[in-house]
């Protein structure tokens, strides 16, 4: 998905080439894209989080499942997440 969007668009240009310049790998270069995707997701839906006393506007991300087998890495993930 993220293959797509970079690729298609240049809504991705500026942190693409921040992560380029910082030598970035790119499983920490995908979790930089996700996190920030979510994080805007978070403050565009947050009134309507807000004003529906919960109701709606939730946004969500998944811990990596390669690491479902272990919990305490898997809870330290979503803390960090």
């Amino acid at each position: 998905m993220f293959a797509k969007a970079i690729t298609s668009s240049d809504a991705y240009d500026a942190q693409l080439r921040d992560l380029t310049l910082r030598r970035v790998g790119r499983h920490e270069a995908l979790r930089a894209f996700t996190t920030a995707d979510v994080r805007d997701a978070r403050d565009v839906l947050s009134p309507v989080y807000e004003s529906t006393d919960g109701l709606d506007g939730r946004v969500s991300i998944e811990v990596d499942p390669r690491i479902a087998h272990d919990s305490y890495r898997t809870v330290a993930e979503a803390k960090a997440l």
